[in-house]
């Protein structure tokens, strides 16, 4: 999927030129990074770039660079990561760092990025994993027709000594009918 555009959303391949202020901004910004990994860090132009080139031709992952339709301005991003071609699964992400967008873009985004999974790279199931306490995409998967699969207890750091459960979510081809 090259570029793909809903009545509110465009995505496009993530381009190192997407790299800029703003979009450093959204990494290292408390609120925006709450459930993300890369929270622990402080993240450059310099750690964006190899992120970013970490998906040039790896055919195991994709990213993708959300734009609001309306103003053409990057709004955030998704990944399709651990491709696996005989198991025929994946693993998904999306950050929206534009927090005017927050409730309104993941859910779209999610939907290209499933129905690409299963009708281009024919693949049967997707898979996400969440904080426990990730209430908004908690709710957006479970929308979306994922199911918990799975919880690993105490497994994700949230604050100073204090750990909560990530939940496993799965979502099989068969019971994805949003498309």
């Amino acid at each position: 999927m090259v570029k793909k555009t809903s009545a509110t959303i465009t995505l496009k391949v993530f381009k190192e030129s997407y790299i800029n202020d703003e979009y450093l901004s959204w990494l290292n910004d408390k609120e925006v990074t709450k459930f993300l990994e890369i929270r622990f860090q402080k993240q450059t132009s310099r750690s964006a770039l190899s992120y970013i080139k970490s998906f040039k031709n790896n055919k195991n992952k994709v990213l993708w660079a959300i734009f609001s339709k309306s103003s053409n301005n990057l709004i955030g991003t998704i990944n399709l990561y651990d491709i696996d071609k005989y198991h025929l699964t994946s693993k998904i992400s999306v950050m929206i760092g534009d927090k005017s967008y927050w409730g309104k873009a993941a859910y779209q985004a999610l939907v290209y990025v499933i129905s690409y999974s299963f009708k281009k790279l024919k693949l049967r199931k997707v898979i996400a994993g969440t904080y426990e306490n990730n209430i908004g995409m908690n709710f957006t998967l479970n929308k979306l027709g994922f199911k918990i699969e799975g919880r690993l207890k105490k497994s994700r750091l949230w604050t100073k000594n204090n750990y909560v459960d990530e939940l496993i979510w799965g979502l099989f081809k068969k019971d994805f009918n949003l498309e």
